[in-house]
């Protein structure tokens, strides 16, 4: 971790925070829009699964001794961290709000914003006002400002534009920092609309630079258990022979999108080089660096280059 991942960490985020370094930790499950599954969102894996949280006699301490111990930040690897308030979704946690108390009682915590914790935009501006003393970046996926398109792909409970530019501007107003993700090629998807996403996606890159960790747009991933995997699979054959331990992702990105919306998949490449480009030349021309995607690479050493040598091996004898 100190070898690889700090000097990433170093790199990329560091000056958006005052803890240098960043652990991952599970402290809940499940979504709370997606418990419904007429609304699961087509993209995501997580499919009927039970949303919970852990105890909060246990969370604590552990926040505690990763952040005055370790002087680490927290990535909150929950499925939708920001909808577990008592505010939302009938009531039916308060964990956040428990969590926020417990953070400003605390006397290694209260001082800190140490928390990457995800939400959708719904949920943010439900919970941003909770959470301002203890999370320090909204995680979210806005896949797309398009309306049509996020109802499309059953992610209606972003809305559309107006509605992600209120939270957006909460998160400023709040002094959050941002790691915004987004989908192209989503269903229904036009070569006239998916101008119109490289046009959103770098005013928004523009508009947010100074609070923007990440942009990480990508080419639709379409992942066993989500419902973009067996929709492709219950109607194509070449899905179902494909099926297996190792599934091959660009062919099925290729033909997800051939398949569902009128464009090609060199279309939607071509918008994301558009997009990346424009990204990083805003640190180019003078403005606040965005890093474009969501890898970061702390380093190779000489086993690591080992190991891609023996999967790219692997990859050619599976094909």
């Amino acid at each position: 971790m100190a070898k690889h991942y700090d000097q990433a960490f170093h790199l990329w985020y560091s000056h958006h925070y005052e803890l240098k370094r960043m652990v991952t930790l599970g402290i809940d499950g499940g979504c709370q829009w997606g418990k419904h599954p007429k609304r699961r969102c087509q993209h995501c894996s997580i499919q009927g699964l039970t949303p919970k949280v852990a105890a909060l006699e246990k969370v604590i301490p552990t926040l505690e001794s990763i952040v005055g111990e370790l002087h680490s930040n927290v990535y909150a690897a929950g499925d939708s961290t920001l909808g577990f308030s008592k505010n939302q979704w009938q009531g039916t946690f308060a964990f956040l709000d428990q969590l926020a108390e417990a953070c400003e009682n605390s006397s290694v915590l209260r001082s800190h914003r140490f928390m990457l914790a995800y939400g959708l935009v719904s949920e943010f501006l439900k919970s941003a006002e909770i959470c301002k003393g203890f999370i320090r970046t909204w995680n979210v996926g806005i896949e797309t400002f398009d309306s049509k398109l996020l109802k499309s792909a059953s992610k209606g409970i972003n809305r559309g534009k107006e509605h992600i530019y209120d939270a957006l501007e909460l998160a400023r107003e709040l002094d959050y920092r941002l790691y915004v993700s987004g989908i192209l090629g989503l269903p229904n998807t036009t070569v006239q609309s998916l101008a119109r996403e490289v046009e959103d996606w770098l005013t928004f890159a523009e508009m947010y630079q100074d609070i923007v960790t990440t942009l990480s747009v990508s080419l639709p991933s379409v992942i066993p258990g989500s419902r973009m995997y067996w929709d492709i699979y219950n109607t194509q054959p070449e899905v179902r022979e494909w099926h297996g331990e190792f599934i091959p992702c660009h062919k099925l990105s290729k033909l997800y999108i051939k398949k569902y919306t009128e464009v090609e998949i060199e279309d939607v490449q071509a918008a994301l080089n558009d997009i990346a480009k424009g990204t990083l030349s805003i640190a180019q021309n003078g403005g606040n660096p965005l890093k474009f995607g969501g890898y970061m690479m702390g380093g190779i050493d000489a086993a690591e280059m080992k190991e891609n040598e023996l999967l790219k091996e692997i990859v050619a004898q599976l094909d």
